[in-house]
């Protein structure tokens, strides 16, 4: 057996990129196809398939640590359980880890199922001796059976039950007392739990290196492979089927929650449309005229013609309150009476009754009141009159009083004092309207009414208190 690294002529540091490179080189040199005349097919043949075992191996990151720490191993054929004595129980499986312990993937003797099963086979039977029963581990099979999942689940955990006392360095009976007995048995058994450990790593690293390369099992894996991603591909599919299904449910409840809600606000503001016409509709506005107040409930035009204010307003008018007191008194009594389920109408007549009279006894109030005023603004009216009418008299008995008197009194000659003296300025009124009309005997008269006054603050309150400021 060669050294996959001379193999494939290379150095055992080479990157992964440059051990790739190498292959593709020695195998178009040594492929059967394209080997030239004169060259042996068979040779060829084999060593391509050298090439190509060499380069499974390195090419696998996990194996080709493994080839790197047991190389020599593999090269001698001795797994290093092998004391030298011939008569030792251990079988070598180093030897097995290359593609040249078989030849093809056939059922004939050299075969890769027939060597491998005769392999296991072997091992198992040293186990079986070791442990002293007849069970048997699952079998290998051939290249028509099934897959062998129970046998590569059996041999992928293995441990050896073999006891490996070849690899023993004292013998215990030369021991010449007990200490030293039991120091030699530790040794032992440390050699021997080592070799176990060995033994059963190597098995389970040849059980990795045939599960590669077992057709069965290469199939096997790649219709699971298929299947997990079909499976996958269905899981996907299922959920975006279902995502979809979900977004249309989805979008269909939007759309149906949005109608409703247009529909149901519609109606809210119908509803509230018609109670607000209604509410408008059967608004009773009650006046109280002798107040000037309004009111929206006959309990509201009760409590006022009680109140101190209206009362106050009817004595005003000329009124009697006594009489609203007995008319609210009789409303208090025939509201104090026992209510009957029978008597709604009556009493709702009554109601009605004694509504209408007080509304009666406002609007008399109303307009008892307001004849009082109208009677009152006449008399003020002709006082006014005849107090501007007797003013303008005697102002026109004054001047001509006084322009006789003029006509029959010649004027004083005038002195040198008078003559330097300045004119009499006449008071100038105050008034926004029209001007202060100022007689000879110092009375002030108002330019808007025949009345005088003996002084300008009387005729500026006069003219305040009767607005004739704003009269044109």
């Amino acid at each position: 057996m060669r050294c996959h690294y001379e193999v494939l002529q290379v150095e055992r540091d080479i990157s992964t990129g440059d051990l790739r490179k190498a292959f593709f080189k020695l195998a178009l040199k040594w492929h059967p196809d394209k080997i030239k005349d004169g060259q042996d097919v068979e040779e060829a043949t084999q060593i391509f398939q050298e090439i190509q075992s060499a380069y499974e191996v390195l090419s696998d990151p996990q194996e080709r640590a493994w080839y790197d720490d047991h190389r020599d191993q593999i090269l001698r054929g001795d797994d290093g359980t092998h004391n030298g004595d011939e008569d030792d129980d251990r079988f070598d499986v180093m030897r097995y880890f290359s593609t040249s312990a078989y030849a093809g993937f056939k059922d004939d003797d050299q075969g890769f199922y027939a060597v491998y099963r005769r392999v296991f086979e072997e091992i198992d039977a040293l186990d079986r001796d070791a442990r002293g029963d007849a069970r048997l581990a699952p079998a290998f099979g051939t290249s028509k059976s099934d897959v062998p999942l129970a046998f590569y689940d059996y041999w992928r955990a293995y441990m050896t039950d073999q006891s490996f006392s070849w690899l023993d360095q004292y013998k215990t009976t030369d021991a010449p007392n007990r200490e030293i007995r039991r120091l030699m048995e530790k040794d032992n058994k440390k050699l021997r739990d080592a070799g176990k450990k060995t033994f059963s790593a190597n098995v389970r690293a040849l059980v990795d290196f045939v599960r590669k390369r077992d057709k069965r099992m290469i199939k096997y894996l790649k219709e699971k492979e298929e299947a997990k991603a079909a499976a996958a591909a269905e899981k996907e599919k299922a959920a975006a089927e279902r995502k979809a299904a979900f977004e249309a449910e989805k979008a269909a409840f939007q759309a149906a929650w949005e109608a409703e809600e247009e529909s149901s606000h519609t109606a809210a503001l119908l509803r509230e449309e018609v109670e607000r016409r209604q509410a408008k509709a059967e608004v009773v506005v009650l006046v109280c005229d002798l107040c000037k107040k309004e009111f929206k409930s006959e309990k509201q035009v009760q409590n006022h013609l009680g109140s101190k204010k209206h009362r106050e307003q009817m004595i005003l008018a000329g009124l009697d309150p006594a009489e609203l007191d007995e008319l609210l008194a009789l409303e208090q009594q025939e509201s104090a009476k026992p209510t009957s389920p029978y008597a709604d109408d009556a009493y709702d007549s009554e109601a009605e009754a004694a509504a209408d009279a007080a509304r009666k006894a406002a609007a008399a109030a109303s307009a008892k009141s307001q004849a009082v005023s109208a009677e009152e603004e006449e008399a003020k009216r002709r006082d006014r009159e005849d107090k501007e009418k007797k003013a303008a008299e005697k102002r026109q008995e004054r001047k001509e009083k006084r322009k006789t008197q003029k006509k029959d009194t010649p004027p004083p000659a005038p002195t040198a004092a008078a003559s330097a003296a300045p004119a009499a300025v006449a008071p100038k009124g105050k008034s926004k309207g029209k001007a202060a009309v100022v007689d000879d005997d110092d009375e002030f008269g108002c330019g808007s009414c025949p009345m005088t006054f003996p002084t300008l603050k009387m005729l500026q309150k006069h003219l305040k208190k009767e607005r004739h400021e704003e009269r044109a």
